[in-house]
């Protein structure tokens, strides 16, 4: 697993095999990423959220609280739900 620079790793936080967290993410409590996880830079994940093996998620996105993340999640995007669904996309991310 490769933990890039600036990255906020909560309390609880479970961090599987093979992995990449990009730079500047924040990953809430309670949070499972599995194994072949990818997350890209300056994303943020909900507390509770668990993220499927080969998942991956792109930058400057937004996962909701208590999501299953079951396939990938494009960047720039807010998700949430259960299963973890595109909902719109991150105003924020255009301002990097």
């Amino acid at each position: 697993t490769t933990i890039e620079f600036g990255v906020n790793i909560k309390r609880g936080v479970l961090v599987g095999h093979h992995n990449h967290v990009g730079k500047f993410c924040e990953i809430n409590p309670g949070v499972i990423l599995s194994g072949n996880v990818t997350v890209g830079e300056k994303t943020v994940i909900g507390s509770g959220t668990v993220v499927r093996d080969g998942v991956s998620i792109g930058a400057n996105t937004v996962i909701g609280m208590g999501c299953n993340v079951l396939s990938d999640i494009p960047a720039g995007s807010v998700a949430y739900g259960n299963p973890c669904r595109v909902v719109k996309t991150n105003k924020r991310s255009d301002k990097s």
